[in-house]
This record gives structure tokens, sequence and C-alpha cells, in this order.
């Protein structure tokens, strides 16, 4: 196996970014949400202007990708929320380098760069999205709670999972 190198994103990687999203997004989410989710949301939360200016707050947002013979594989993102406590919101991989560790490193090297004040992670995914569940659960994280989503009238669930990082604040 190649080796994974998890770097900083950097603008110029933005398109490759959204190629992991999208492809990621498709696999993970077609036949569990609503119809246009993927398509309506993506555009919102992935848009390059978003992306761009969330990577300029540089002190309250955690871009990294990891890189394999010079391809992007995967990417996270994590805003500290405060002092104490920061979300992972993105983690994502293309498929044919799922179960190689790319998630894991993303994460532990994210957990890396977080200030040592904080001491809870944060994450969320959709609750019909068991595979997330089971792949958080395996790095460390566990329930919080749930709570629902609306899109365009219909309700869907989203599971709430905490990391304690091991250190109080």
């Amino acid at each position: 196996m190649n080796r994974i190198d998890i770097r900083r994103a950097e603008p110029r990687d933005i398109e490759a970014i959204r190629a992991v999203g999208r492809s990621a997004w498709e696999d993970a989410y077609t036949g569990i949400v609503p119809s246009g989710y993927i398509e309506d949301l993506f555009e919102q939360w992935w848009a390059p202007h978003v992306i761009r200016m969330s990577m300029r707050l540089t002190e309250s947002q955690i871009w990294l990708v990891a890189v394999q013979t010079n391809e992007i594989v995967g990417v996270s993102h994590t805003e500290i929320l405060n002092q104490d406590e920061a979300v992972l919101w993105k983690l994502y991989v293309l498929k044919a380098h799922r179960r190689r560790g790319v998630g894991r490193a993303l994460i532990e090297d994210t957990i890396e760069r977080l200030p040592f004040s904080v001491c809870t992670m944060w994450t969320e995914y959709l609750t019909a999205n068991a595979a997330a569940g089971a792949f958080y659960g395996r790095q460390g994280f566990v329930f919080d709670h749930e709570s629902l989503s609306d899109y365009k009238g219909m309700v869907i669930g989203v599971t709430w999972l905490r990391r304690d990082l091991g250190h109080s604040p």
C-alpha cells in the first residue's frame, strides 16, 4: 500500500476536495435521503466560495486532505467551537481508499492540530447511514443524542457523537 500523507488543505485543492465530497456523498447517501438532497445541500455546504472562506479562518477551522500518490483521496473539516470543544463536520474518503486507514489518519492528525484545551470532539452523521456510525464507533466516538433535520418537509434523523480526547479543560 502506498503511503498516506496528511496535510493542511490549500485553496488550490478546492476542486479535488469537492470531487471527493461529491463522490462520497453519492456513495453514502443515495437511497437514504430524499430526492434532491445531495444536489441541493452539496452546493450549499461544498460551494467553492464557502470552502475558500472557511479555509481563511485558520484559528477556528482545520481543513485537511489525505494524499496518496499525488491524488487527494480524503478530506476532513473541523471547527473549533470554543476552548473546550471542536466539531468534525466533514470526513470523507473515496470509496476505493476506504478501510485503509485514511479516515482514521485524518481524525488523528486533526486531533494533533487542536489546541490542547480542546477536550471534546463532536461529530454527526445521518442516522440512516449505519456505516458512518460503525466507523465513528471504531474511532472512539460514543453516542450523545439524536436530533431531527427538515429537508423540504421530510424529517431526517441526525445522530451526534462525542469523543473524549483524554484531558480535562
